[in-house]
């Protein structure tokens, strides 16, 4: 049986959740889909090129492209005069699916394998990684109001949406932790703690995925299994990734940076050192510790 393309795919998801946030009991989880996994997904499938399926790699760098695409799509709205309305945002992102899906529409050369050889090691690292950095993340997120630098940035975003040009320029940190709820709340119509927070929470988990990618490409399985549930573990992480903050933003567009200019220093295409260029300016655009990453990328 013929395989369907993609592109098909990736239109069926998009139409859906556009769909569910018509649905009261849907708009969060259409919300979720349209602004911080399908980009991702469809970046993923170009960094794939010709071939059928995406690598671990490449949707691990596809999700970190795709938050930082979506936060760049807010920034240029909010410039123009006027509020940041639904209609205007949901345009944009469905018009970068659709053409970061037409551009990686190619025909196949081979059925590539979602994982290495060594697949088994390799699912039973990232489950039990997933598992123990969800969960420190995840349970019971949200159970909080809104505190201390939490508060300024929801403060922040409520006027941004509403017109006020200049919260950014007043906001004494990088954008992006004001882009992320600003995305949110002008897609779901509503915002509470726990929709505030979710992105930075995936951001985290996104960024541990990358630390342990990288740690198998520089070490091997075992190092990167150790560094990855350390950080899994680590309250500074762990507690920056349940509140609306920058941190994790720039622990997962670090790491995904370092690991898409290895590949490409390892010969596999332009498009990598591309991708890393790109990751490392939206880790700018969360804040300037971001700049620590430099060395290392130009290394």
């Amino acid at each position: 049986m013929k395989r369907r393309s993609p592109l098909l795919w990736l239109t069926l998801l998009t139409l859906l959740a556009d769909v569910g946030l018509a649905v009261p009991a849907t708009r969060s989880g259409s919300t979720f889909s349209l602004l911080w996994l399908l980009p991702g997904l469809a970046w993923a499938r170009l960094l794939a090129g010709r071939r059928r399926r995406p690598t671990a790699e490449e949707i691990a760098v596809g999700l970190g492209l795709g938050i930082g695409t979506v936060a760049v799509l807010t920034l240029l709205l909010h410039y123009i005069p006027g509020p940041l309305t639904l209609p205007a945002l949901l345009v944009a992102v469905n018009l970068l699916i659709f053409a970061l899906a037409l551009f990686a529409r190619r025909p196949p050369l081979s059925r590539s394998r979602f994982w290495d050889s060594d697949s088994r090691l390799v699912i039973g690292h990232w489950s039990l990684v997933i598992f123990i950095a969800a969960f420190f993340r995840l349970v019971h997120l949200g159970y909080s109001e809104f505190q201390g630098d939490e508060g300024l940035v929801m403060i922040r975003t409520a006027r941004a949406i509403l017109g006020d040009d200049a919260q950014l320029f007043y906001h004494q940190k990088g954008p992006a932790e004001v882009l992320l709820p600003m995305a949110t709340w002008t897609l779901s119509g509503t915002i509470n703690e726990w929709q505030a927070q979710l992105p930075f929470a995936f951001a985290g988990l996104v960024g541990i995925v990358a630390l342990y990618l990288l740690g198998r490409r520089w070490f091997s399985g075992r190092s990167a299994l150790v560094a990855a549930l350390l950080l899994a573990i680590n309250g500074y992480f762990v507690g920056f990734g349940r509140i609306v903050q920058y941190q994790n933003l720039v622990l997962a567009t670090t790491a995904l940076a370092l690991l898409a200019l290895w590949r490409w220093s390892e010969g596999e295409g332009r498009r990598w050192f591309i991708a890393g260029a790109v990751l490392l300016a939206f880790g700018l655009l969360a804040h300037y510790d971001a700049g620590l990453a430099l060395p290392a990328a130009a290394y």
